[in-house]
């Protein structure tokens, strides 16, 4: 269970470090703001992504 924890914590520092590496050029003022639309815009993307391969598997 120890393992899962530091594995958790270090994805989230990781993530945390990146954030603020990209945030000087972005608008966003937050790290949640940022995240936020990040996860927003993974989500639009993968979303479409199925819906794109479900027309192709129907024709």
């Amino acid at each position: 269970m120890n393992n899962k924890r530091f594995i958790t914590n270090r994805l989230e520092d990781e993530l945390i470090n990146m954030i603020d590496e990209l945030l000087p050029y972005t608008k966003f003022q937050s790290r949640t703001a940022f995240f936020r639309e990040a996860l927003f815009a993974y989500y639009s993307f993968v979303k479409d992504s199925v819906e794109r391969e479900r027309a192709t598997a129907s024709k």
